[in-house]
């Protein structure tokens, strides 16, 4: 038969089922504490270096040029003498071909066409260096726009007056 406990006995019993209970689940919390804390460190370390990873991908160049080396004096004088063709002055009439055209030939934003001499004449009256310098440096009146250079300030001065002096010459 089974004995039966006095109500003590039972109140001292459960206490320490429950005192029981309650260290167990303290060793579990610091057990998990613990375990929690290893991964987290090592997600940590992971993260950082995804993060480096990622940095670096992203700013690393897009692209690379390689020009190649200069093997010789003469090789070297080569490539200078083709860089200066390449920067030679173009005449008026080609300047004119390859940037004026766009806007003097149709006439946009007030642009005197070429050979027009009653819309050029009031310009040129002004003198050379007048034209020279709207040319040169732009040029905003009543009639219409000259932007700098035309447009394409990779042209020198000069090539620009030459333009200058080929389309005044159109009409005189």
């Amino acid at each position: 038969m089974a004995k039966i406990m006095s109500d003590s006995e039972f109140g001292r019993s459960f206490f320490k089922m429950i005192v029981l209970l309650i260290v167990l689940t303290l060793l579990l919390i610091l057990l998990g504490v613990w375990i929690g804390g290893s991964i987290d460190s090592k997600l940590r370390v992971q993260a950082e270096e995804y993060t480096q990873t990622v940095i670096a991908q992203r700013t690393q160049p897009v692209g690379s040029l390689n020009v190649g080396e200069i093997e010789s004096a003469e090789s070297a004088q080569a490539v200078e003498e083709t860089v200066q063709v390449a920067q030679a002055s173009k005449s008026g009439q080609e300047v004119y071909d390859t940037a004026c055209y766009i806007c003097h030939n149709p006439g946009l934003t007030g642009a005197p066409k070429p050979g027009d001499a009653e819309n050029w004449k009031p310009r040129i009256d002004k003198g050379v260096e007048t034209l020279y310098a709207n040319a040169v440096g732009g040029f905003q009146g009543q009639v219409g726009i000259m932007p700098p250079k035309g447009g394409n300030l990779l042209l020198s001065d000069e090539e620009v007056k030459a333009a200058v002096d080929y389309l005044v010459n159109l009409v005189q």
